[in-house]
């Protein structure tokens, strides 16, 4: 499975879309690290987010909105796109199993969401540092970095999630379009019903743990959403395997 990961991660690094969201990414972070710089003292984000709390605000506004899209592309790149040319097909007539392929594609996609938080937390530490020039890096690590970390937990079954659905469509643009439409829903109604859905869904950890829209990030909240994300991966991934094994590759 090593290698079949390999080669996914090395077709990853050479798909034009992910450069272009990681430049853009950046630039939005510097953008946004000015834009605080800039507002007064008495404003609310600059209250909040400003100076050491900046990796929040940056987790907020790219992480928790924009990066679960792009997981979606990239699911769709590993599986609609290689199904659509053959390329799944190909991977079994060389010897490899259909549990071992979709695996592979799963670990590379979560291997990449983690990689996307690293270097957003690093690039907007450094950052604020650079704008903000009497904070503290140490004190930095110590306000934003578990909150990085936790976030990363309903990333990665998001990520499981995102293979099942793959695995369900066709088209690239119909997976694009499925996974937009249930990200908009979630964020509205994680805005309306949050006790109700905080009860069940994995995706309301994502903005949970990020104290998105100013949500209390308590210990009770910690343990629960953990809870929840490890059953809901536990279930994709049934499911996975209950597709894949009545599934033709062509």
């Amino acid at each position: 499975m090593y290698q079949l990961s390999k080669i996914h991660f090395s077709r990853i690094i050479r798909f034009k879309a992910l450069w272009i969201y990681l430049l853009g990414m950046l630039a939005m972070t510097i953008g946004s690290g000015i834009g605080l710089s800039n507002e007064s003292a008495e404003a609310f984000s600059s209250q909040n987010y400003a100076g050491e709390k900046f990796p929040i605000y940056v987790m907020q506004g790219q992480i928790v909105l924009i990066q679960p899209l792009f997981m979606g592309l990239i699911a769709a790149y590993l599986v609609n796109h290689e199904k659509s040319i053959g390329m799944l097909k190909q991977s079994i007539l060389h010897g490899k199993t259909k549990i071992q392929l979709i695996n592979s594609k799963m670990t590379v996609l979560i291997f990449a969401s983690l990689l996307f938080v690293i270097i957003f937390f690093i690039s907007s530490v450094l950052i604020g540092k650079f704008i903000w020039h009497n904070i503290s890096l140490i004190e930095i690590v110590k306000k934003c970095a578990f909150q990085y970390l936790l976030v990363l937990i309903p990333l990665s079954t998001l990520s499981i999630g995102l293979i099942l659905l793959t695995l369900y469509t066709t088209k690239m643009a119909f997976t694009i379009g499925i996974v937009l439409f249930l990200l908009l829903m979630d964020s509205l109604v994680n805005q309306f019903f949050a006790p109700v859905i905080s009860r069940f869904s994995f995706m309301y950890y994502i903005y949970a743990y990020s104290t998105y829209n100013s949500i209390p990030l308590e210990s009770w909240m910690i343990s629960r959403g953990i809870t929840i994300c490890i059953i809901s991966a536990i279930l994709f991934y049934i499911l996975i395997l209950y597709k894949i094994h009545r599934m033709e590759f062509r």
